[in-house]
């Protein structure tokens, strides 16, 4: 793996295998506000002990990778492929195979004031043996997932997110997923928050444009968002008339 400490580095047209990291960080650990760009990088088989499958970034590292190509990769413990703490984590035209985490956040894990601007994401067979199978969001995170098309996302909570803390603030727009994994019975719940907003009604999150088709026929009913101490809608604007879920098992779309 590289470790990086206040560095800069890119890679263009680079291909990555078999990394391991006996701490954190299976392909990059960058700290000390590093900055790393990878562009046209094909990553695969990477492992991390402990966070951050491929990349483990803290203290305000600002990282952007650009038509990456990740596959194989897990770590033990939180963030498959991205664990951030206080960091800026930009991702454009990337695709996963087969990511996961023995904690939380099978993709992405964000906590502190973690920045996650994501465009054109596309993964696929992603889990997470904890919460949030795409990703887990806490403390003072943002995030926005512009266009991205998810197939196979599994956790025991929340397989496309989970988010934990009051100040979480996540943007999701024209998001499909199909072939979703259902571990918490026959009710689908998509995103968990743990700690509800106490004004459900000054929430800024938003949800446009998402799909999803429901193929594993141990769900029979699913929900978009389930808040502790809340209704199911309560955290969250979604825009009925540019989304739908699509149960295999009942044969019809049900509403947000």
């Amino acid at each position: 793996a590289i470790w990086l400490n206040a560095a800069v580095v890119d890679l263009v047209w680079v291909n990555v295998s078999h990394t391991r990291a006996a701490f954190a960080g299976g392909t990059i650990y960058a700290a000390g506000a590093s900055r790393v760009q990878m562009e046209d990088v094909n990553i695969g088989d990477s492992f991390a002990l402990t966070d951050g499958g491929v990349l483990y970034l803290s203290a305000s590292s600002d990282v952007t990778l650009t038509g990456v190509t990740v596959s194989s990769y897990s770590a033990r413990r939180n963030g498959g492929l991205v664990y951030s703490s206080n960091a800026l984590v930009k991702l454009r035209n990337v695709t996963s195979y087969a990511g996961q985490a023995g904690g939380s956040g099978g993709l992405l894990y964000g906590t502190g004031t973690s920045q996650f601007d994501v465009l054109k994401l596309s993964g696929h067979a992603t889990s997470a043996s904890g919460a949030g199978g795409l990703a887990y969001f806490e403390a003072a995170t943002s995030a926005r997932l512009d266009f991205c098309d998810l197939s196979t996302l599994s956790a025991s909570a929340g397989p496309l997110a989970y988010l934990r803390g009051e100040d979480v603030v996540v943007q999701w727009t024209s998001i499909s997923i199909t072939g979703l994994q259902c571990s918490d019975g026959p009710v689908m719940t998509l995103i968990e928050r743990e700690h509800p907003l106490l004004d459900p009604g000054a929430s800024r999150d938003s949800i446009r444009g998402l799909t999803v088709t429901m193929k594993n026929s141990s769900c029979e009913h699913s929900q978009l968002i389930r808040a502790e101490g809340s209704s199911t809608r309560a955290c969250t604007g979604v825009d009925g008339s540019h989304s739908s879920i699509y149960n295999v098992f009942t044969g019809r779309s049900e509403p947000m």
